[in-house]
């Protein structure tokens, strides 16, 4: 029997491990339609094991989502939805998180400069 390709066999030994992933959303109008997005995203990955860890920030308090993400690290998360605040600080602690093998996905809005996915 053939090996199985690098992504195939890496996803399906993922599939046996939870999976932690922060979400990180501005209160905004929209984050209701966001979290529904997610949501109903989840639903094409159900045989997989994934907790969605909620949190949501006021737009205007950039520091409260700089110490977010630097949590992640901390908390070990295997990735991070991020409704991002654009600022330094913000694709600072975007690429700190994604060196340290913790993807990030921006949604709502892109954050040029970083190294989100």
């Amino acid at each position: 029997m053939a090996a199985l390709p690098a992504p195939i066999g890496k996803a399906l030994k993922m599939q046996d491990k939870e999976l932690r992933i922060k979400v990180i959303l501005l209160e905004v109008d929209a984050r209701s339609y966001l979290e529904k997005g997610i949501e109903e995203e989840l639903k094409k990955y159900g045989s997989f094991q994934i907790e969605l860890d909620y949190m949501t920030i006021p737009y205007s308090e950039t520091e409260k989502q700089v110490r977010a993400l630097r949590s992640c690290i901390g908390e070990k998360v295997q990735g991070v939805i991020l409704s991002p605040i654009n600022s330094p600080e913000i694709v600072k602690e975007i690429d700190a998180c994604t060196l340290a093998g913790i993807p990030v996905v921006t949604v709502n809005t892109d954050i040029k400069g970083s190294r989100r996915q």
